[in-house]
C-alpha cells in the first residue's frame, strides 16, 4: 500500500475520506453486492462547493450514485457527509479512484470574530482534494457445476450438487 503526502497551503479546505465498505480481509477489495459508502469530513473557512469524481470513463458517477455527486456547504467549520454508490454498478478487478474536490468561498467568513485586520481573502477560492482508491472484487473464474440426476421431481428425488476447478484470488 502506498501513501502519498503532499504539503498544502494552510488556507485550503481540509478533507479526509474513509470507506466502511472496504473488506477487512486484508485485500482492500470491496464486495460488488454491497453499496460502496464513503465518509467525508471537510473543514472550511467560509462556505464551499464539493464535487465527487472518479477516474474510470466506462461509467457515469452520477448514474450510479445513490446521493448527489455535489454538495454545498453553507458555513465555516467541519462538516461530515456520506457518498454512496449503488451495488453491482462498478467495474471489477481494476483500481478505481474516487476524488472529492471542495472549493472554498470565504466572503461570508468575515463575520467570524478574528479581528478587523484579519485578511479573509487568503481563504477565498482555495481548493482542496482528497482521493480514495478501491478495487471491486471479481467473481470466481468459471469451473464445473454438476447436478445429478439431470432430471427429477423436487421433494421426491434426491439431487447431488458438486463443483470443481473454480478459482478465486481471495
Amino acid at each position: 500500500k502506498t501513501i502519498q503526502v503532499k504539503v498544502l497551503s494552510q488556507y485550503q479546505p481540509v478533507i479526509s475520506l474513509e470507506s466502511s465498505t472496504v473488506s477487512d480481509g486484508g485485500n482492500d477489495k470491496i464486495k460488488p453486492h454491497v453499496p460502496c459508502r464513503f465518509q467525508a469530513s471537510v473543514t472550511l473557512m467560509g462556505s464551499g462547493q464539493c464535487e465527487w469524481t472518479q477516474n474510470d470513463d466506462s461509467f457515469s458517477l452520477a448514474d450510479v450514485a445513490l446521493v448527489p455527486t455535489s454538495k454545498t456547504l453553507l458555513a465555516s467549520g467541519t462538516r461530515s457527509f456520506s457518498f454512496i454508490v449503488a451495488a453491482y454498478n462498478l467495474p471489477v478487478d481494476q483500481p478505481l479512484v474516487f476524488t472529492l474536490t471542495c472549493k472554498q468561498y470565504a466572503s461570508d467568513a468575515s463575520a467570524l470574530s478574528q479581528g478587523d485586520d484579519f485578511d479573509w481573502s487568503v481563504y477565498d477560492q482555495q481548493t482542496g482534494t482528497a482521493s480514495i482508491s478501491v478495487i471491486v472484487n471479481s467473481p470466481p473464474t468459471p469451473g464445473i457445476f454438476d447436478v445429478s440426476p439431470l432430471s427429477g421431481t423436487e421433494l421426491i428425488d434426491h439431487f447431488s450438487f458438486s463443483t470443481s476447478l473454480w478459482s478465486d484470488d481471495d
